[in-house]
């Protein structure tokens, strides 16, 4: 049986914040990773434009995503292009969109496409 429980505001980011604020493994703080869910720019020379810090569960994975020769929807705002980019890949509710090891969770979190 499912059951929803209600939460405040206040108490949503207050757990939202241990979350982001806890301790990650010293092999991503090494890759300049501080917090889980946080895009930083991809390397110079890399063929994607940002990287995050990924967790699901007790597991952490480094998400890459954008191509670095392309412009995503946060530059050329053009709707079209988003529909299209969404209807290529599944959709919003696709089961890679809602993974979060996956780039499509980010794009959509981050707000690329």
């Amino acid at each position: 049986m499912k059951r929803k429980i209600i939460i405040t505001e206040s108490q949503f980011d207050s757990l939202k914040n241990s979350i982001l604020s806890e301790e990650i493994p010293d092999r991503y703080k090494d890759k300049g990773f501080s917090k889980v869910g946080v895009k930083k720019t991809a390397p110079k020379g890399s063929d994607h434009k940002w990287e995050v810090l990924a967790k699901k569960g007790d597991k952490y994975k480094i998400v890459k995503g954008g191509d670095s020769d392309m412009k995503d929807y946060s530059q050329h705002k053009d709707e079209d292009r988003k529909k299209q980019f969404w209807d290529r890949m599944g959709g919003k509710d696709s089961a890679k969109s809602n993974d979060p090891f996956s780039a499509l969770y980010w794009h959509k979190k981050f707000g690329t496409w």
